[in-house]
């Protein structure tokens, strides 16, 4: 094997400065940024975990809420893998986050800050990951690849919540890697050695246990044969790491077989799954199956990506014109995953557009991200204009995208911010007396698996808001059947459950009915990353988004106390009476007092005595 072959074309690209495509750097002997690059390695690191930790979410009331619910069943010996049409039934197949997270519920105790633990973990490994994947080429590039990543906004606001994405990224990242190393061995010794076959075996455990996280982690078998398809060698390392990762699945499917009856139980159900969504809500998701989205998310809307991903794609682009062996395994890496995502079909029997959803991204951005800190590392080892231009890109992309990382960071919490607001108001109540700890908690059922999340030592449970939906996504009873206990009613989620599938909600959970009353209400301290400076951005951005337009609105989060008398005994019997009542009701309500103590007593005084009173939780929105 040639010194060229192996180490690049640095002299042959020194020569040709005038064209940049040409002077890329594929050396990994070429001069470090750093005399001690584990010391400036520790200190980005350092960065990255405390950028992750300021911006902590928890519980971002997305898919994360199904996963932290279903580890919640796994340690109540409730949790099964029977297709559920109409429930979370992607979710409680993706057993490699469901049941860590189990296990980490068990050692420290279910909350959002145990559910943190891995995700946090995994991201710092993502840092790691990109200084080893960077340094294949130099060290300069690898630790500008660990800053960049240090820096991601969508890594940086999914590092703290249960998302397998992440888990998905680093384990085919991992295999990719680990198969890369074993190559470079297998080329040295000129023989496939034992050492060398443990590499691409553990590359295939990675890959096969990634499935076990998301299904597209099957995606990356295209990087194997691409390799095949360009270099014409290494077969026997590919049908290694492939044949392993398939043994991986195997097992899966051999446990569903046991469990169901049926071999590919998983995928047929899954699969079962997305037909129904295609056909019952294609209209609501139409948009999010365009190409054209992830080319708005990426350049006109960036909020989630950051700058970041506006540069990833010219330095891939940019990176075709590049020789060397090191740089091509990059582009195998990036690109043929990156246009699956784009134009693919999540259906082998007929197009069915890929969902194009900014996080799945996140399967490509490391090398996406080691490509990008490449060029940029050229250049700032260039000198002049060239120079001066690769640490304005590097500093400009760094400071654009911790901007936008303020946005998405409200995007993301907000959605769960109402019932945070209610779940911490009961358990102050439930811990100075004012209620048993033992009363249940009654929820539409999405604000119930958020709830479930807060509280997951309290009796939440799933009420329906619309007839059609009773039975459906855990809910066993409408609004109209409660009788006791404590109701959280967010509006901002009713919104937005209203606005994905067209149901609207009945008037009485908007306008309180006389038997309510006021104990609590609050600001929803969303605000409290929303500088000037972000309000002024959101100017700009959220004319294209409308989740951070809709975030810097606040959210008051309203308690009341129900007394129900005889006479009254159902919500029916409540908008029966709304007529009359009205004018009542407005002055209960402008009657109330604001401290939740005082309000509490008003309230128990003026309470009948053969009434019980449960407690609602409102969480109204005004502009």
């Amino acid at each position: 094997m040639s010194t060229e072959d192996h180490d690049g074309h640095s002299a042959r690209s020194t020569a040709r400065t005038e064209d940049l495509a040409m002077t890329i750097s594929d050396d990994p002997a070429s001069p470090a940024c750093c005399a001690h690059p584990y010391r400036l390695l520790t200190a980005i690191l350092c960065l990255g975990i405390g950028l992750r930790l300021f911006y902590f979410i928890g519980v971002g009331g997305h898919d994360d809420i199904s996963y932290f619910n279903h580890a919640l069943e796994i340690n109540d010996a409730t949790f099964n893998t029977a297709y559920a049409p109409g429930g979370s039934f992607p979710f409680r197949f993706r057993v490699g986050l469901i049941y860590p997270t189990a296990w980490m519920f068990r050692l420290f105790g279910p909350s959002e800050y145990t559910a943190a633990i891995l995700p946090l973990l995994n991201s710092a490994g993502l840092i790691l990951l990109s200084w080893w994947a960077g340094r294949r080429l130099n060290e300069s590039t690898g630790t500008i690849a660990a800053l960049l990543m240090a820096t991601f906004p969508l890594d940086i606001i999914q590092a703290t919540v249960l998302l397998p994405t992440p888990f998905c990224a680093m384990l085919t990242g991992l295999s990719v890697m680990l198969w890369l190393t074993g190559q470079d061995r297998e080329q040295l010794d000129g023989r496939l050695t034992t050492a060398v076959v443990w590499r691409y075996v553990l590359s295939g455990l990675c890959l096969g246990t990634a499935y076990l996280f998301r299904i597209e982690a099957g995606l990356f078998a295209l990087f194997f044969v691409c390799w095949f398809l360009v270099h014409r060698r290494s077969l026997a390392g590919i049908m290694i790491a492939l044949g392993t990762s398939a043994v991986v699945v195997g097992i899966e499917n051999l446990v569903y077989w046991n469990l169901h009856g049926e071999l590919l139980y998983r995928l047929k159900a899954v699969s079962g799954g997305f037909a129904e969504i295609n056909s019952d809500l294609s209209e609501a998701i139409s948009s999010k199956k365009s190409p054209m989205e992830y080319i708005r998310a990426i350049f006109f809307k960036p909020v989630e990506l950051g700058v970041h991903w506006v540069l990833i794609l010219p330095a891939a682009a940019v990176s075709f014109f590049a020789r060397g062996r090191r740089r091509t395994a990059l582009l195998l890496w990036f690109w043929p995953v990156a246009l699956y995502l784009f134009f693919g079909s999540w259906s082998l029997s007929q197009y069915v557009p890929t969902t194009k959803n900014p996080r799945y991204l996140m399967n490509v951005s490391v090398p996406g991200l080691v490509l990008l800190a490449g060029v940029l590392s050229d250049l700032i080892q260039r000198h002049g204009n060239l120079k001066r231009l690769g640490h304005i890109a590097l500093a400009g992309t760094i400071a654009g995208s911790l901007l936008l990382l303020n946005l998405a960071w409200i995007y993301r919490w907000e959605n769960a911010g109402g019932c945070r607001i209610a779940a911490d108001f009961i358990r102050q109540e439930a811990a100075a007396g004012h209620q048993e700890a033992s009363q249940p908690i009654f929820a539409e059922h999405y604000s119930a698996l958020i709830l479930k999340c807060f509280l997951p030592e309290r009796d939440v449970r799933a009420v329906s808001i619309h007839d059609r939906s009773i039975g459906q996504n855990g809910a066993t009873m409408s609004a109209d059947e409660i009788t006791d206990g404590i109701v959280v009613v967010d509006e901002f989620i009713i919104d937005k459950y209203a606005m994905d599938t067209g149901m609207i909600a009945p008037d009485y959970l908007r306008t309180p009915p006389i038997h309510w009353r006021r104990v609590y209400s609050a600001p929803h301290p969303q605000d409290r990353f929303a500088y000037p400076a972000v309000r002024i951005l959101n100017l700009f951005v959220g004319r294209f988004m409308k989740g951070p337009e809709r975030s810097l609105q606040t959210t008051p989060v309203t308690v009341y106390t129900v007394t129900r008398s005889e006479a009254v005994t159902t919500f029916s019997d409540v908008r029966n009476w709304a007529v009359a009542s009205r004018h009542a009701c407005r002055c209960i309500h402008h009657s109330s007092p604001s401290r939740p103590n005082d309000t509490m007593a008003h309230s128990a005084h003026t309470a009948t005595e053969t009434a019980s009173c449960p407690i609602v939780v409102h969480a109204g929105k005004t502009a």
